[in-house]
């Protein structure tokens, strides 16, 4: 309640928040703007470090000029989408004195400094073409580099407050994009009665007039699928208080406000009851805050009612009705940043001690080797580096650094902030970990950097394909039998006759038959090519198809694939009879079948007392069920799902559910808008389009529930398998989520509910590269790399199809 005694309510957000101050019109000042302290003359000079982005989050009333502030998000959730991802990196470089050549200064390293200038760049060309064209007036806030992270700077202390500054100016113009996203789409439906108003589509629009800054059609297609242009709950945002009714023709309608998901309040009476029915509270809440008012006079926030019900029907009031929150007298601060916390850190480095521990106790005298080399002589590019940041919900977790800025990295950091991991060949960076220089605790100034954007310094448009595609992620492991000339015909064997008895089962005859060597050099290329062996390793050593071995071995393989082949009960042992089939193990009894709710049937893994994790596994094919019973007998849950994650085979883990969490817990992140991405009549399809889904499988894959491609296997897991952690996976569950995006199995012989992360259907189509071309009809288009062969011999077993 306000002094006036007014009620306020929201519709659509739950969150406490203080009531502003009503401002007259003749008052208002751009809060975007830093005002001159008091006593200061006119002419003096303003700090814009004064500028705190922090105060915006709290909702102040609408105004026409600043109300697009209600749509900033107040968290840090859209720098984790690929378009803003830039923003997470702040590499410094010295600056030495060219003459003592000690350090002077530190500036934004080259390449971070481009990428910044370059978002900032496109987001106020993006939102001038947007209200020019849809002709909106809000106010703009001076721009990131008006806080300086393009100039060099005397200390450490100074830049690091600059940088500080200026990334937190980012979301304020992400906030103004959303805005006009927003008002965009109302007035394209406005117009659709009338053709000759109409205007084209705002993604055309960016396109057309922001090409040269590099807006194509990657760069809407990022924009589509992240946080600015997601208007979902999920996202939380500043918020708008209202008057209601109002004499104010600008302001929006408080549906608008709740379609875009922008939580909004207003003064709730009589007066609004007669004209806005459709936005009042329930009545038992009505009357729950009047019983409480009778208590406490200070309550001010009715409870808000999560859903606008429908008018005719009369609502139920639930059996437990919560108390109003109350409303301090006076504004609630900004909330603080939480602590730093390395739980989820920690997690993953016991996670990883585990893991590597079993890979020691089976690698070969081959693999130890090589890891003996690569401590005594760490490699400084080829291993893959991470650095660990600290995210908006306090938490690090790990960012992979590009190839090209690896090295760099160890003139930033200390030997003891850097680890080097020789088994996985990883580096792992966390300034925790060592000393780090610390900010001056001084008041800084700084006049701020009015330049014009025709005196910015030039950049380039961004990274070339080929540059984007070097850095990819998704790189072939392909497993090759090349080394010693002397043993590789004894290798080549070796790894024929190991694909076949463990991913098709055969089991040699004893004695070996005699049988015809596989003759001719095109059925030789053949049979390599469908183990994944490039001919070009065994030409020279054809000798070796005509040992008996190989031989009866190849016999088996092609009988194997022929219609009415004939299969001996001693050489394959899903045979009945043969001493060594797959039912006789130990492990295949262990085995049993259950059945999700949507009808997927899974063979779940139960070693009762020998169990070793919280999860149970469980695969979706019988075959792979034979693979999984033909390894050691000693191997557990955690070896079997490393065998399965080497060779891409599908699986679930499965996690009762009462260990996961409630359903109604906050997921850790919203998940990126799946929203097909269009294109036009006539377009063809460029390297840029393959960036583009590249980059929209990674904001997926490195969602916490990214687990799930991981596990999906063949394709999906090409894709995950060098960017989703495989801790994460041992991790089990990462919580609830939609019904569309997990699987729910009810087991009949324990009677729990198990659950596991699964991928929807739209994340599916999205990994695919699926797009909506307007050709008068709806087709969908593939990335052409999907029909590559991207499975090798170890893994040609499990993908054969």
């Amino acid at each position: 309640m306000d002094p006036n005694g007014n009620f306020f309510y929201s519709p659509n957000c739950s969150r406490v928040v203080p009531i502003p101050q009503i401002v007259p019109d003749s008052e208002m000042k751009n809060p975007f703007y830093p005002e001159r302290p008091k006593g200061r003359r006119p002419d003096s000079r303003t700090n814009f470090w004064d500028l705190d982005a922090s105060s915006y989050r709290n909702p102040q009333w609408w105004t026409l000029e600043f109300g697009w502030i209600s749509f900033l998000q107040i968290s840090e959730a859209q720098l984790h989408d690929t378009l803003f991802d830039h923003l997470k990196f702040s590499t410094l470089q010295a600056i030495p004195n060219p003459n003592t050549g000690e350090v002077e200064g530190y500036i934004l390293a080259p390449w971070e400094r481009d990428n910044w200038l370059r978002l900032d760049v496109q987001l106020r060309k993006a939102c001038i073409a947007l209200e020019r064209h849809y002709r909106m007036q809000p106010v703009h806030p001076v721009s990131p580099w008006s806080m300086g992270y393009l100039r060099p700077h005397m200390s450490y202390g100074i830049v690091m407050t600059s940088l500080r500054k200026s990334r937190e100016w980012f979301p304020i113009w992400m906030a103004m994009l959303s805005y006009l996203l927003a008002g965009s789409q109302t007035r394209e439906r406005q117009l659709m009665e009338y053709p000759s108003l109409a205007r084209i589509h705002w993604k055309e629009l960016l396109l057309v007039e922001c090409a040269s800054e590099g807006i194509d059609h990657r760069w809407v297609d990022l924009l589509s699928q992240s946080a600015v242009a997601y208007f979902s709950a999920d996202v939380p945002r500043a918020g708008v208080f209202l008057h209601l009714p109002t004499s104010d023709g600008n302001q929006p309608d408080p549906l608008w406000f709740c379609e875009f998901g922008v939580p909004l309040w207003y003064p709730w009476n009589k007066q609004v009851d007669q004209y806005h029915k459709h936005l009042a509270p329930l009545p038992y809440q009505l009357q729950e805050a009047a019983t409480f008012l009778t208590k406490s006079p200070s309550t001010s926030v009715l409870p808000p009612r999560m859903a606008i019900p429908n008018p005719n029907v009369a609502p139920s009031p639930p059996p437990d009705v919560a108390v109003p929150f109350p409303s301090p007298p006076l504004p609630l601060p900004v909330p603080p940043r939480p602590l730093p916390c390395t739980k989820e850190m920690d997690e993953f480095f016991k996670l990883r001690e585990e893991r590597n521990a079993r890979k020691l106790a089976t690698e070969t005298e081959q693999d130890r080797q090589r890891r003996l080399s690569r401590e005594s002589n760490p490699p400084l590019v080829s291993a893959r580096m991470f650095l660990w940041v600290e995210n908006s919900r306090g938490e690090y977790e790990r960012e992979e650094i590009p190839r090209k800025r690896r090295e760099d990295h160890f003139e930033l950091y200390g030997n003891d902030q850097i680890k080097y991991d020789s088994i996985q060949n990883e580096y792992h960076i966390c300034e925790l970990w060592g000393d780090y220089p610390k900010e001056e605790e001084e008041d800084f100034f700084y006049e701020g950097d009015m330049r014009d954007g025709d005196d910015l310094p030039e950049v380039e448009k961004g990274d070339t394909v080929v540059d984007l595609i070097e850095q990819d992620h998704w790189t072939d492991n392909t497993i090759t039998i090349c080394g010693d000339s002397s043993s590789l015909p004894d290798r080549f064997e070796g790894e024929i006759l190991n694909v076949l008895s463990l991913f098709l089962g055969y089991t040699p005859l004893l004695p070996l038959p005699s049988v015809k060597e596989l003759q001719g050099e095109a059925a030789r290329k053949s049979f390599c090519r469908s183990f994944g062996i490039g001919w070009a390793e065994v030409q020279n050593i054809q000798s070796v198809f005509e040992r008996p071995s190989l031989s009866a071995a190849v016999d088996f393989f092609r009988r194997l694939a022929q219609k009415n082949g004939s299969i001996m009960d001693d050489e394959w042992d899903l045979m009945a009879r043969n001493v060594r089939g797959v039912m006789f193990t130990e492990r295949f009894k262990q085995f049993r079948h259950v059945q999700a709710k949507d009808g997927t049937h899974l063979y779940m893994l139960d070693l009762k007392e020998r169990r070793s994790t919280k999860w149970f596994l469980a695969l979706k094919r019988a075959s792979d069920v034979a693979v999984v019973c033909r390894l050691h007998v000693n191997l557990k849950e955690y070896d079997i799902v490393e065998f399965l994650l080497t060779h891409g085979i599908p699986f679930h883990t499965l996690c009762p559910s009462n260990h996961v969490g409630t359903p109604n817990a906050v997921r850790v992140r919203p998940q990126p808008c799946l929203d097909l991405p269009t294109r036009q009549e006539g377009y063809e399809f460029n390297g840029s389009d393959y960036l583009a889904y590249r980059e929209r499988c990674i904001a997926i894959i490195k969602h916490p529930r990214g687990r799930a491609v991981l596990m999906r296997g063949h394709y999906m897991w090409r894709l995950a398998m060098n960017v989703v952690p495989w801790e994460a996976v041992h991790n089990g569950p990462s919580g609830w989520s939609p019904a569309e995006e997990m699987i729910v199995v009810e087991d009949s012989v324990t009677g729990m509910e198990l659950v596991d992360d699964k991928l929807s259907e739209r994340e599916q189509d999205a990994l695919c590269g699926t797009y909506q071309c307007y050709t008068g009809t709806v087709f969908f288009f593939y990335a052409k790399f999907c029909s590559h062969r991207w499975f090798t011999a170890r893994q040609w077993g499990s993908n054969s199809s």
